[in-house]
């Protein structure tokens, strides 16, 4: 039996239903005790809420802004339409109003679990990674590494000509540099939403997968390859430029 412990962003959006659909199908492989799911604030690195949100409207565009803020809405809409089951029915959850790390560290030697899988737009610092050395920390990075580590692959990926993909990754000391546990190239999709929208729609598949490779000790070099961090304007304008797109009004209703 495998303990897990989960860190990730409290987003109503992408990830909590994401995981739902973990939790659903968690007969999948009956050795996971999934422990607990732990929800910190959303990030986009040191921004807070109203610089994320100016950073998206500036390098955006005023347009894909508002695309993406209907979205939003629409997917919450539906969300409490449909949803009948709740995280909460799963497993416990709790709250942190920041990556609290001497309250991370005593929950860590609490659990002691096998893996602590993140999917938070956090930097894990070396005192927590070393907590328990039997804990293996493990993140879903969008992006078929080693290449376009970093960050908001899918649009440096659309710059550089790269296929879209996923990859489950060991987290060492190094960004996005851990041995690569499981991978899968994504065809290409219309839009960045189109693209996030296959990814965490599709979340448990690409969990499960990523389990029986761990089960199977699969393991893939991740060595070099190359790390971008947040595009600018221009970068945006190359992006578009080479036929690149934020979200569509399909994305929307879809």
């Amino acid at each position: 039996m495998k303990n897990i412990l989960i860190i990730s962003n409290n987003d109503d959006i992408w990830l909590k239903p994401a995981w739902l659909s973990v939790f659903k199908n968690k007969n999948k492989n009956k050795d996971l005790n999934f422990q607990k799911i732990i929800f910190v604030p959303n990030k986009l690195v040191n921004k807070n809420f109203f610089q994320t949100n100016l950073y998206y409207f500036s390098i955006f565009g005023i347009f894909d802004f508002v695309k993406l803020l209907l979205f939003a809405i629409v997917k919450k809409i539906q969300k409490n339409f449909s949803q009948s089951k709740k995280i909460e029915d799963y497993i416990k959850t709790e709250n942190y109003k920041f990556l609290d790390i001497a309250k991370l560290k005593k929950e860590i030697e609490l659990i002691k679990p096998d893996i602590i899988f993140i999917t938070c737009s956090y930097v894990i610092p070396d005192e927590l990674l070393d907590t328990n050395k039997n804990s293996i920390w493990i993140n879903k990075h969008a992006s078929f590494l080693p290449f376009t580590k970093g960050l908001f692959p899918f649009i440096w990926n659309v710059i550089n000509n790269r296929n879209q993909g996923i990859s489950f990754h060991e987290v060492t000391k190094k960004i996005d540099s851990g041995k690569i546990i499981y991978q899968e190239e994504i065809l290409e999709k219309q839009s960045m939403v189109a693209f996030y929208k296959e990814i965490y729609f599709s979340f448990e598949r690409y969990f499960y997968s990523f389990i029986y490779n761990l089960e199977k000790n699969i393991e893939i070099d991740n060595d070099g390859g190359d790390y971008f961090s947040l595009p600018n304007k221009k970068d945006l304008k190359s992006f578009k430029n080479k036929g690149g797109k934020i979200i569509s009004f399909r994305d929307i209703y879809e």
